[in-house]
C-alpha cells in the first residue's frame, strides 16, 4: 500500500517482495505440510500477483530497459517457492495448478512488458521444477500418466506463449528470437528422457503419445516461422528418445507397439519436407532423408529381435517405397528437372537408392552380394544417361568400386565356399567376371562425360578397376585348375605346368592390353602392357630357367617368343608410322 503512493514504487516493492520472499521460503522449507498446502499456494500466488503488478505499473516511459528487464523477472521467484514445495515432496495437482498459473502471471508480464527473458527463465524455471518431482518420483508406473500431463500440458503452453509473444517483439524473418517457441516446445524432451530413464515404461505409447503431440506442434512452428531446423531439431530429439525407450524397455515378446510408433515417427518426418514452406530449403529434405535411415535402424532391430522369419530384402525395399514415390511426385507434380542438380531430388533419390542398396545384404549372402551392387552400379550409370543428375554417376560408381574392393582386397572371398572340382567354369568366374563386365560397361555408358576433373577420372578409374580384377580373375582361375582338395592354393614353384601356364596367360593378357591401348590411342594402357611384358620376362628368365623341367621351359620360350614377335610387329605396323608422322 506504501509502494502504491510514491512516484516510484518499484523503490519499495523491490526489497519489501525481497523480504517477503525470504520469508516464504524460510516458511516452505520448515513448516509446509500438506494440511497447510492450500495456504501456502494461496500465498505464492498474491506474492506473483503484487510484484507482476509493481513490474508493469505505472507506465514511465522513462523507465531503463535494464531495469524494466529485472522487474518482469522479480515475480518468478514465486517459481522457486513452488521448487521447494517439490523438493519437500509436494506433487499433487493443486501444485502443479498454481505452477500453471504463476506461468500465466509471467506470459502476460512478459507480453506486457515485451520481455523475452521473462519467458524463458519461467520456461527454465518450471522445467527444472518438473525434473525434480521426475527425479524424486518413486520408481511406480501409476505416477507416470501425471508426469506425462504436466510435460506435455505445459509444452503447449509455452509454445502458444512464446508464439503469441514472438509475433509482438520480433522485427522481422531474421530476428532470431522467432525461434523462442520451438526452444520451448523443443525442451520438455529431456524431461520425457528423464521419465524413460527413471521410471519403469514397457508400454511405451502414453510417452510416445505425449512425444507425438510434441513433435507436431514442433513441426508446425517450423513451418510457420520458415524455418526447417527446427524441424531437424524434432528429429533429433524424437530419436533419441526413442532410442533410448528402446535401450532400456524393449520386449521382443511386446513388439507390435514400438514398431508402429516408429514407423509413425519416421513417416511423420518424411512427409515434413512436402508441406514445409521453404521448399527449396535442403534441410528440410535433409531431415526427412535422415528420419527415414534412422528409423529403419530402429525397425530392423524390432524385427530382427521379434519376427526374423522377414527379416530379408523386403524391409528396405518397403523404406525406399516413400522416397521412390517422392521423386516422382517431385519430377511430375512439382515439375523438377532431374538433370538440374535440385536438392530436393538429391535427397528424396539418394535415400531411395540407399533403401535398394540394403537389399543386397540383407537378403543376400557373399558373392551375391557383390553382384548385386555392381549391377545396381551399372543401372545406376544407365539411368545416367537418361537422366543426367550427377548424384546417379557418382552413386554409380562408387558402388562398382565397392564391389571392387569385395572381391580384389578382401581375403575372405576365397572362403566364401569350398574348392568345387569344376574347373573354368565356376564361381569365380561368375563373381569375378561379371564384376568386370559391369566395370567395363559403367566405364563405357560415362567416358563422354568431362565436366570436371572428377567426371573425367571416373571411367579411367572403372576401366583401371575392371582391368585388374580381369588379371585376378586370370590367375585365380589358373591356381584353381591346378590346385587339389577344397582349398584354393597359389603357388609359383613346384608345378611345371602350372608356371607355365602363369608366363604364358600373363604375356596374352599384357597383349591384349597393347591392342587395346593401341585402339584406343591409350598411353598409360600401352605402358601397363609393356610393364607387365616385363614382369613376364623377368619371371621368365630368373624363375622359370632354374625351375621348369626341359620340356615346359621350351614351351614357356615358345610362347613368351611368339607373343613377343606379335607384340613387335603390331608395335611397328600400327605405332611407328604414326610416330614419324608426327615428328614431321
Amino acid at each position: 500500500a506504501l509502494a502504491t503512493t510514491r512516484a516510484n514504487p518499484s523503490r519499495i516493492a523491490g526489497p519489501a517482495g525481497a523480504v517477503v520472499f525470504a520469508l516464504l521460503a524460510a516458511w516452505t522449507s520448515q513448516y509446509l505440510t500438506h494440511p497447510l498446502l492450500w495456504w501456502g499456494l494461496g500465498a505464492y500466488l498474491v506474492f506473483a500477483l503484487i510484484h507482476s503488478g509493481f513490474s508493469v505499473w505505472p507506465s514511465r516511459a522513462e523507465t531503463k530497459p535494464g531495469r524494466a528487464q529485472w522487474q518482469g523477472l522479480v515475480p518468478l521467484l514465486a517459481l522457486v517457492l513452488l521448487f521447494i514445495c517439490v523438493w519437500n515432496g509436494e506433487t499433487s495437482f493443486a501444485v502443479w495448478t498454481c505452477v500453471l498459473l504463476i506461468d500465466a502471471i509471467a506470459v502476460a508480464t512478459a507480453w506486457s512488458a515485451r520481455s523475452v527473458l521473462a519467458l524463458l527463465v519461467a520456461l527454465i524455471a518450471t522445467l527444472i521444477t518438473a525434473g525434480l518431482w521426475i527425479f524424486t518420483a518413486p520408481p511406480v508406473e501409476e505416477g507416470i500418466v501425471g508426469i506425462l500431463t504436466v510435460v506435455g500440458g505445459f509444452s503447449i503452453f509455452f509454445s502458444v506463449a512464446a508464439s503469441l509473444l514472438m509475433r509482438r517483439v520480433a522485427n522481422g524473418v531474421g530476428d532470431t528470437r522467432r525461434n523462442v517457441p520451438a526452444l520451448a516446445a523443443a525442451m520438455p524432451f529431456i524431461l520425457l528422457m528423464m521419465v524413460v530413464a527413471k521410471l519403469p515404461v514397457p508400454e511405451p505409447s502414453a510417452v510416445f503419445g505425449v512425444a507425438l503431440l510434441m513433435t507436431v506442434v514442433l513441426l508446425a512452428l517450423g513451418i510457420l516461422a520458415r524455418t526447417s531446423w527446427i524441424a531437424a531439431v524434432g528429429l533429433a530429439f524424437t530419436w533419441v528418445l526413442e532410442r533410448e525407450w528402446h535401450t532400456l524397455h524393449f520386449s521382443s515378446a511386446h513388439a507390435v507397439l514400438p514398431l508402429a510408433w516408429y514407423i509413425v515417427f519416421g513417416l511423420l518426418f518424411v512427409a515434413f519436407p512436402f508441406f514445409a514452406r521453404e521448399e527449396r530449403s535442403p534441410i528440410a529434405w535433409a531431415v526427412g532423408a535422415v528420419s527415414g535411415l534412422l528409423h529403419f535402424l530402429l525397425t530392423y532391430e524390432v524385427v530382427a529381435a521379434s519376427y526374423p522369419a522377414f527379416r530379408n530384402g523386403l524391409l528396405p525395399a518397403l523404406f525406399a517405397l516413400p522416397f521412390i514415390c517422392g521423386v516422382y511426385y517431385l519430377i511430375r507434380k512439382r515439375g523438377v528437372v532431374p538433370s538440374s542438380g535440385d536438392a530436393r531430388l538429391a535427397w528424396q533419390g539418394g535415400a531411395a537408392l540407399l533403401f535398394v542398396s540394403l537389399i543386397f545384404p540383407i537378403q543376400f549372402q557373399r558373392e551375391w552380394i557383390t553382384l548385386g551392387w555392381a549391377v545396381e552400379g551399372l543401372a545406376l550409370l544407365a539411368l545416367f544417361r537418361l537422366v543426367p543428375n550427377a548424384g546417379l554417376r557418382l552413386a554409380g560408381a562408387a558402388l562398382l568400386s565397392v564391389a571392387f574392393v569385395r572381391l580384389a582386397l578382401n581375403p575372405a572371398v576365397f572362403e566364401y565356399h569350398p574348392r568345387a572340382g569344376t574347373r573354368i567354369w565356376n564361381w569365380y568366374l561368375c563373381a569375378y567376371g561379371i564384376t568386370s563386365i559391369c566395370l567395363f560397361l559403367g566405364a563405357r555408358l560415362v567416358h563422354q562425360s568431362r565436366e570436371t576433373q572428377l567426371v573425367r577420372v571416373i571411367p579411367r578409374l572403372l576401366y583401371t578397376l575392371g582391368a585388374i580384377l580381369a588379371f585376378l580373375l586370370l590367375n585365380i582361375e589358373i591356381a584353381d585348375y591346378f590346385s587339389i582338395g577344397p582349398t584354393l592354393t597359389f603357388a609359383f614353384s613346384g608345378n611345371f605346368a602350372r608356371d607355365m601356364t602363369y608366363s604364358i596367360a600373363w604375356a596374352l593378357f599384357a597383349f591384349a592390353l597393347l591392342l587395346v591401348g593401341m585402339k584406343r590411342q591409350l598411353r598409360y594402357v600401352r605402358y601397363a602392357a609393356l610393364a607387365l611384358l616385363i614382369v613376364t620376362l623377368v619371371k621368365l628368365f630368373l624363375h622359370d630357367l632354374g625351375n621348369l623341367s626341359q620340356l615346359y621351359r621350351i614351351g614357356a620360350f615358345i610362347g613368351v617368343a611368339l607373343i613377343l614377335i606379335v607384340a613387335s610387329f603390331v608395335y611397328q605396323r600400327f605405332l611407328a608410322p604414326e610416330a614419324e608422322s608426327g615428328k614431321s
